[in-house]
């Protein structure tokens, strides 16, 4: 596999499925040999068979995705460890239960944005007091 830099990141709204979807498209090549795909914010990073024939790699360069030329051009070693950074932040949802950060919080009324019922007997209290 050989690593490849694509011009298409978070900022234009990209996601995995769509760049599998334009290379196996685009480049006849099955979803299965196309591997590791990271998305930062300006570019992606995608993984593919070495040795792609020139006239692919010319398809691919004109390729769109999200509506933007997806401009391919390979990594080399050098320029990998100048482009690594975090990919952007995403929410992730845990379904196995509560995170490491700590407890699980129970949301409120405050949170939900509805208003809280008292109980009668705090309505009555309330009303024994203004007597």
């Amino acid at each position: 596999m050989c690593r490849y830099r694509v011009e298409v990141g978070h900022d234009d709204d990209v996601k995995p499925g769509n760049l599998v979807g334009a290379i196996a498209n685009e480049a006849e090549l099955e979803s299965c040999y196309i591997g590791a795909i990271d998305i930062f914010d300006n570019f992606s990073t995608v993984d593919l068979p070495a040795g792609m024939p020139a006239e692919t790699f010319r398809i691919l360069k004109n390729t769109r995705v999200c509506g933007k030329k997806i401009n391919i051009s390979e990594l080399k070693n050098s320029e990998s460890g100048k482009t690594k950074r975090k990919p952007a932040s995403k929410k992730r949802t845990s379904k196995s239960g509560p995170s490491s950060a700590g407890p699980k919080r129970r949301s409120s009324a405050r949170d939900t944005g509805k208003q809280a019922k008292r109980s009668p007997a705090k309505k009555s209290k309330v009303l024994s007091d203004k007597s």
